[in-house]
């Protein structure tokens, strides 16, 4: 069952809710509420993640494949976990309602920081939304069928082929590389879990007040150095995020302050 405490109403229309859309938006909002308290910068999610849901935190050094089904295996948890083995930041598996997020210990704090809270966004958006939208559109009885305690009625397979949800566990890896004649899917999907893990650890009401400058490079430097320094995320993601936060003037502007921010964009881009 999805825990009643993540469904808050909804909000005004802030920096938040532009970032990720009104579902996205509600889930990060539902986290903390949760929670019971948003938690001080630099975030660690850990204690706010026992709190607000049903998941299981494991640490495993040089994390890989194998190793997270070695470890549902001894606790006689064979989930499915097909793909060979190969190294992994992050591992989320989740069925009947919670799930079990493993880490791997080797990467640095922030690194397991960002993990961590990329791995609770696909728990909230890849998994107990569409878990939420089953029950309601077919009942609370399709619990049953979802936990694999009993198989679906006709009625409730024929409705849930229209709904593209799936009864297996859901499995998701933060593999070291993306690839694969997938590849565009898999990034939509994991673009949207890095989103709503950057709302959760700097939102964009608070990363916004960072963006002092002259030129729209020195705004995204200044907000990247802040949400490494600030927030502990790890430079790579703390650099996107600041980029795909601080845009280009709009239409409206001098057509030559335009054309030189499109310029320093496209260098700071290629730079990254």
């Amino acid at each position: 069952m999805t825990p009643p405490a993540i469904r808050p109403p909804k909000r005004p229309t802030t920096q938040l809710t532009q970032w990720l859309d009104n579902e996205c938006a509600d889930l990060v909002q539902g986290f903390w509420t949760a929670a019971g308290n948003e938690e001080p910068f630099p975030r660690t999610l850990e204690v706010a993640l026992g709190f607000a849901l049903p998941v299981t935190l494991v640490r495993y050094p040089a994390l890989h494949t194998n190793a997270a089904r070695n470890w549902l295996r001894a606790r006689n948890r064979d989930l499915l976990i097909n793909e060979a083995s190969r190294p992994l930041h992050g591992c989320l598996v989740a069925f009947q309602g919670s799930g079990i997020i493993f880490l791997d210990a080797s990467d640095s704090p922030d690194e397991q920081r960002f993990s961590l809270a990329h791995e609770i966004a696909h728990f909230l958006v890849d998994y107990t939304l569409p878990r939420r939208r089953a029950l309601a559109t077919l009942g609370e009885g399709f619990a049953d069928v979802l936990d694999g305690k009993r198989d679906a009625t006709l009625c409730e397979r024929v409705s849930s082929l229209f709904t593209g949800l799936s009864t297996q566990p859901h499995v998701n890896l933060m593999h070291r590389t993306v690839a694969g004649g997938d590849a565009l899917t898999v990034w939509a999907v994991e673009h949207r879990a890095d989103r709503v893990a950057l709302a959760l650890l700097a939102p964009p009401d608070v990363v916004m007040p960072y963006a002092q400058g002259n030129t729209l490079q020195e705004q995204r430097t200044r907000t990247a150095e802040a949400l490494v320094r600030d927030f502990g995320l790890p430079h790579i993601p703390a650099q996107r995020y600041a980029a795909e936060l601080i845009q280009p003037p709009h239409a409206g502007d001098s057509w030559v302050e335009s054309m030189r921010a499109l310029v320093r964009t496209h260098a700071t881009e290629s730079a990254e």
